[in-house]
């Protein structure tokens, strides 16, 4: 699933409103099971580009479906019993296969290899409850025991790059790092497609001396391989994407930006392409968020912003980005801002991009615009949780007469589809919390707004609210709690302040 991203106009009675509207890329970083494994998105500080990262590990050398080396002359008893319990497999008996699987091989005696690794692939494909849901814990004990598995298979078998890759990308769900970077350690000369991995799980970390390790060695790798006049047709695509997204990790934007033109100049197939251009729009926020570290001015981030939407279109990354400087400028470059989103909307968009163009007009102050291309977006998808937070809101405060009772059906419907999908971020909470203090509903306010607390603690304008709420309520000394930590807020002490 896609990353949360919540706005506001500037006039929010409330205050804090860039972080409503942050962009993410610089925050947690995407990792994605591989192919096999279809769970979905984890969200770790991790490997930059998710999204892609199967590209990435396909083409890689000796990708069979069973570890290489048969068994032994003294071992055909157990090679007939791993032919028997595929061959239930192949016949849809998955319980019974597995049961003879796991006799072949129980972790605490070795057992045959290739059934270690059918059970590793069998397990990251499962892990799903008696409903048939994946839960978390049911999720965490599939991984857990695949990662046994493939430690097994990795330490006698080293000639399964498939299953090193996986047993990498596992640690890291696992949150297992010192494991992930020792494997990289022990296998990156022979697989330099972990160094890839490293550089950006180092990156997400910020260690930097390791990110340059890693990303040094693959970039060099990948650059050599391609420097091989015979290498030609799918080899070329692979190895050069693997060089660009080295050059990304060491924050060579320029430079993986060449690789990635050139690249698309030689017509690519469909499925190349979009993730030649999901690289690209790497690039570029990479770039505008190097530029933000090093103190650029925001009129710099909208030219790169113009730069980036001529090559790539309307994307809704650069919309966010957009609207983050909306909100952060308080609507001072709205000239510039203006023509942007107007380029923008030219096109008409994906839901994701009119929920982002309808966020990015209410932080411009153009609010008829902003509602529209939110209910555009809820009429597609009705539970779409970003788009009936910000329409709440907007419906809340920006518009005169405020419609105060659809605003608490949106954002009702809002935190109902998000406790159903599993992904009610705080920002729901606070608006509820914020649209029932609008109605002076102070008690129902109150529990919403401190639970929008448990992770948004230092926004000041949920303490400025609560201690409206507890005031009208006669609580005294709370209401005087959060009044001085609006206080702290707005006037930070310097020797205390980050």
């Amino acid at each position: 699933m896609e990353g949360i991203r919540f706005c506001a106009a500037k006039t929010d009675p409330q205050g804090g409103m860039f972080h409503r509207f942050r962009h993410s890329f610089n925050s947690a970083r995407e990792v994605v099971w591989p192919a096999l494994v279809g769970a979905g998105p984890y969200v770790l500080a991790c490997l930059a580009i998710g999204v892609i990262a199967w590209f990435v590990w396909q083409g890689g050398a000796s990708l069979g479906e069973n570890p290489s080396g048969e068994p032994s002359e003294k071992n055909l008893a157990a090679r007939d019993l791993y032919v028997a319990a595929e061959a239930l497999a192949n016949e849809e008996d998955m319980e019974g296969a597995r049961k003879a699987m796991e006799e072949l091989a129980p972790l605490e005696s070795g057992g045959d290899v290739r059934a270690h690794w059918w059970l590793a692939k069998d397990l990251l494909t499962r892990g799903k409850d008696a409903d048939g849901e994946k839960t978390k814990a049911s999720k965490g004990a599939a991984l857990s025991g695949a990662t046994s598995h493939l430690e097994e298979v990795v330490e006698r078998d080293e000639a399964n790059t498939e299953a090193i890759a996986l047993l990498a990308q596992a640690y890291v769900l696992s949150r297992d790092l010192p494991s992930a970077f020792r494997l990289i350690d022990e296998k990156g000369s022979a697989l330099p497609q972990l160094h890839l991995m490293g550089a950006d799980l180092a990156a997400g970390l910020g260690d930097r001396r390791r990110r340059d390790r890693y990303g040094v060695a693959a970039s060099a790798h990948f650059k050599r391989v391609c420097s091989d006049p015979d290498l030609e047709g799918a080899a070329r695509q692979q190895a050069r994407f693997r060089w660009a997204w080295a050059e990304l990790a060491l924050e060579n934007f320029g430079e993986a930006r060449e690789i990635i033109r050139e690249s698309l100049s030689g017509q690519p197939n469909d499925q190349e392409k979009r993730s030649w251009e999901l690289l690209l729009l790497q690039s570029w926020l990479g770039l505008i968020q190097a530029e933000l570290a090093a103190g650029s001015g925001d009129s710099e981030v909208i030219v790169l912003l113009e730069e980036a939407a001529g090559e790539l279109g309307c994307r809704r990354e650069l919309v966010e980005v957009a609207g983050a400087v909306a909100s952060r400028s308080g609507n001072t470059l709205g000239v510039e801002l203006g023509l942007f989103y107007e380029r923008m909307a030219e096109n008409e968009g994906d839901l994701a991009e009119e929920v982002a163009l309808g966020s990015l007009a209410l932080a411009l102050d153009r609010t008829d615009d902003g509602l529209a291309h939110l209910e555009r977006a809820i009429s597609w998808d009705p539970e779409h949780v970003v788009a009936l937070n910000n329409l709440s809101y907007g419906l809340a405060f920006l518009v005169q007469p405020p419609e105060i009772e659809r605003a608490l059906e949106l954002i009702d419907r809002a935190v109902a589809a998000g406790r159903g999908g599993g992904q009610l971020p705080f920002n729901c909470w606070e608006t509820r919390g914020q649209v029932l203090a609008k109605a002076e509903r102070w008690a129902e306010a109150v529990p919403n707004l401190e639970r929008a607390l448990n992770g948004m603690r230092g926004h000041i304008g949920i303490h400025r609210t609560l201690a409206q709420a507890y005031d009208a309520l006669g609580q005294a000394a709370l209401a005087e709690q959060h009044g001085k930590m609006v206080r702290d807020l707005e006037n930070p002490d310097p020797k205390t302040d980050p």
